[in-house]
Order: C-alpha cells, then sequence, then structure tokens
C-alpha cells in the first residue's frame, strides 16, 4: 500500500518474464519480475565471453532511461553482492553521466527534494528491491521531487497475488490460499507450489510433491490467509547441455528455466534483451 503513495503512471524500467516449459514443449510463464531484475548489465558480459560476440544489448537499451542533464543516483542496499550496482555505476560514468551511487543513510531530504553532497538527485536508480524500504523511508522518497526507474508502479506489479486475476494459457493458474481455496489445495498435494506473494529469490517457495499428506494438511493450515499463493506444478523434462561449473565444463541432464527481459519506458515496449537460462540438478 506504500508503493501507492509514489505511483507515476510511467511504467518505466526493465521487466524479466521467468518461464518453462512443461513436458508438452508448452510455455508457462511462472512470475514477472518488475521490481529489480537483478545482474542487469553483468549478463552483457555473460553473453559477450561464452559467444565470443560482444554485446551492449542491455547497456544500449539501459542508457534510454536517462538524459545527460539529469543528476543520477544508483541506490542499493548495504551488504550482499555489490557488483551489480557498481557495474552500472561504471557504465553510466563512461558514457558521461551525471551519475553518482550510495545507500539511503547518504541521501539529505531537504525543501521537498534529495541531495547527495550537495547536488539535487533528479532520478534514482533503484538498484534493490524496493519493498525493502521502511515506511519513513518511503515518506521521505515521497516528499522529494524524483522520478525512479523501475518504478514504483511497474514494482508493484511483481506482487505474485495478482496473477489471479490473468486467465491466459501461458500463465499456470495462480490463486491465493485462503479459507475459501484451502480445501481443493489440500486435496491436489501434488497439483501446487505453495509461495508468498510478497518475497523474492525463492524465500519461502514449498514445492510438496514428495512430502506427505499430513504435512502438506499442517503447511496449508499454517498459512491460510497469510499472504501465500497457490500456482500450478509444473512437471519439466530434463535438458542435456554442457555447462561452465567451478572452473570446468560439466556435461549432464538439467532442469531449467528461462528468463527474456523486456525493456519498458513510460508504458511501451523499447527492446527486449538477453534471455538468462539457469540450470539445476534438482527439480525447479
Amino acid at each position: 500500500k506504500w508503493f501507492a503513495d509514489l505511483y507515476s503512471g510511467k511504467f518505466t524500467g526493465i521487466v524479466r518474464f521467468d518461464c518453462m516449459f512443461n513436458t508438452d514443449g508448452e510455455l508457462k510463464l511462472v512470475e514477472a519480475n518488475t521490481n529489480w531484475p537483478d545482474g542487469l548489465l553483468m549478463h552483457d558480459i555473460t553473453y559477450s565471453v561464452l559467444s565470443d560476440i560482444p554485446s551492449k544489448k542491455h547497456l544500449d537499451l539501459f542508457l534510454q532511461f536517462f538524459d545527460k542533464n539529469n543528476y543520477i543516483f544508483i541506490l542499493y542496499e548495504k551488504g550482499g553482492f555489490i557488483d551489480p550496482h557498481f557495474l552500472e555505476y561504471k557504465k553510466l560514468q563512461e558514457n558521461w553521466y551525471k551519475v553518482w551511487i550510495w545507500t539511503f543513510e547518504d541521501i539529505e531530504f531537504k525543501d521537498s527534494a534529495a541531495f547527495y553532497q550537495g547536488n539535487k538527485i533528479d532520478i534514482v536508480r533503484l538498484s534493490m528491491n524496493s519493498g525493502r524500504f521502511t515506511e519513513q523511508e518511503y515518506s521521505l522518497l515521497k516528499s522529494a521531487d524524483l522520478k525512479f526507474v523501475n518504478t514504483f508502479d511497474m514494482a508493484g506489479l511483481a506482487d505474485k497475488s495478482l496473477l489471479k486475476w490473468i486467465d491466459s494459457n501461458m500463465l499456470m493458474k495462480t490463486f491465493v490460499l485462503n479459507h475459501q481455496t484451502k480445501d481443493i489445495i489440500i486435496k491436489n498435494k501434488d497439483a501446487y507450489v505453495i509461495k508468498p506473494t510478497n518475497l523474492n529469490e525463492g524465500i519461502g517457495v514449498i514445492i510438496w510433491v514428495d512430502t506427505s499428506q499430513e504435512e502438506w494438511n499442517t503447511l496449508i493450515e499454517k498459512n491460510v490467509d497469510n499472504l501465500y499463493l497457490a500456482q500450478e506444478y509444473i512437471s519439466l523434462l530434463p535438458k542435456k547441455t554442457s555447462l561452465y561449473m567451478d572452473g570446468w565444463i560439466v556435461e549432464g541432464d538439467f532442469y531449467y528455466d528461462f528468463c527474456p527481459h523486456l525493456f519498458y519506458k513510460d508504458g511501451k515496449l523499447i527492446g527486449t534483451g538477453q534471455v538468462l537460462v539457469r540450470y539445476s540438478k534438482n527439480k525447479v
């Protein structure tokens, strides 16, 4: 609900769609990452190295979000893997954009504006999950005259519970776990995955195909009306492939998903980017 205070109607930023093929070869959309698809410019480098073909596809599209008259602030969280954030900073600098990078504590808010070291910020590049701000931080962002990439209205679409409103064969059937839906989920244990509507990076996702009915029943009862949803479980066929892993090329059968990147500016598609493919020996 705090996001709504910062909606602009611009829908500007990057969306990564997480997709799979089922055993019938049909494309299925798992979810849309509209908040902060991580590693964005790193994918150009990975593609360039593995294919031996130089690529700036993501960078060229990313630069279209900014104007060289803007003062850009890349905002990221303390801790964790910082390379993706500083790579964006480096590439913007190399292309002669006015840009700084640091964390929320380094922004000064005054006179309905935001400043870094005395310089007024025009655009905040949200190089982090915007769901991790405090309510006070949202209030400060709202008080300042700022534009955002990704915009908060786009980030709000990452709430997985919104998928229940979309009727499409491409989208896995999705509905909220509540007292009205719990019985069908309990009776069809092997047909569903349970996941939080408002978390990411696999946190809280439960795949219970191989567990007992008793464990499943306990899980459902525990999470009724607890911001959880049920999503159709898809059986995947593994793919034989060669991967670079731990300094070696390894071959084997791997499960995988694939994630195309789409770039939007003011609600219009301005280009498509690299397709990230993620492999696993375990069921996805």
